[in-house]
């Protein structure tokens, strides 16, 4: 836990702390908290961090979000009763195939909220009124982008003002898997669909900077790269374009570049342990949804 950001129940110390924090460092040092201790969160504090929610744009300007909090012990059990039965699937898959060290610690950080969700003092589902699809009514699939869209900004601005206050969070879905047994566990009418979950609570840990890949691997101008990977002296010279060193391994240092597609290279590695690339098909035309209109101006 940050020790200028420990538990309060002060409003007027919440406020200054929002105030406070400037917004790249909150941007920059925001990572999923799973791990909080089981003491209170002032309800007057859960009362801001929603309030600073419904400040995100929704689309058509609807506002059509419901936050639903949940502090009762026993729905919290049945919660997590839904949690433990995706987590065993999904955690277990996860656990199987990939290995990799981060992947393992996140692994674990999730498994322990599993296995306390029904300690965690707070936790807060987002929902969504009304519905991307109406009876006989036939719909583009961007109508289901469009409508989720109206929500998660708000998640995100919660997830940040969580942060400056110094409050464990973070998004949870699993145990939404099933919209039925939700709706009967949350009490909620068939019009509000529960969307996600942010679990809150003090910090166990703190928060800080986390492991992100580098920018350069991911802006694509105009239409969609693929990143070829290969020593950075091959890649410049193969490719005549700069390398971006990316990882090491084995001793020796990597690169990518973005090479636009369609694009053919040849049937030669293109460095230690890269497979062989053969010729690479023009992918088909994007089809256009312009005339839909669905993705409405976010206000």
């Amino acid at each position: 836990m940050d020790p200028m950001l420990g538990p309060t129940e002060d409003m007027v110390e919440v406020e200054n702390r929002l105030a406070a924090m400037p917004l790249l460092e909150a941007l920059t040092t925001q990572r999923a908290v799973r791990r909080v201790m089981p003491g209170p969160v002032a309800p007057a504090i859960v009362t801001r961090l929603i309030e600073l929610a419904l400040e995100a744009p929704t689309g058509s300007n609807g506002q059509n979000w419901e936050f639903v909090v949940v502090t009762d012990p026993k729905r919290k059990m049945r919660l997590q009763v839904q949690y433990k039965r995706s987590w065993a699937l999904y955690g277990g898959l996860g656990k199987r195939t990939r290995r990799d060290e981060q992947t393992q610690r996140i692994l674990k950080s999730v498994e322990w909220q599993v296995e306390h969700f029904h300690e965690i003092p707070v936790v807060v589902v987002a929902c969504l009124k009304g519905g991307p699809k109406r009876p006989f009514v036939p719909a583009p699939p961007i109508a289901n982008s469009s409508h989720y869209g109206s929500v998660y900004p708000s998640v995100q601005n919660l997830l940040l003002a969580a942060r400056a206050i110094g409050l464990g969070a973070s998004l949870v879905t699993l145990p939404l898997w099933s919209n039925t047994a939700a709706r009967r566990i949350l009490k909620l009418p068939l019009s509000v669909e529960p969307v996600c979950i942010v679990p809150l609570g003090w910090p166990r840990g703190r928060y800080g900077p986390k492991a992100r890949r580098p920018v350069e691997r991911h802006p694509h101008h105009a239409r969609v790269h693929r990143p070829v990977v290969g020593d950075v002296g091959e890649v410049e010279a193969r490719h005549g374009l700069p390398g971006v060193g990316v990882e090491e391994r084995g001793g020796r240092v990597h690169a990518a570049v973005l090479l636009p597609v369609p694009v053919r290279l040849p049937m030669e590695d293109l460095g230690h342990g890269t497979p062989r690339l053969g010729p690479v098909a023009a992918p088909r035309p994007a089809q256009r949804d312009d005339a839909h209109g669905l993705d409405a101006e976010r206000q």
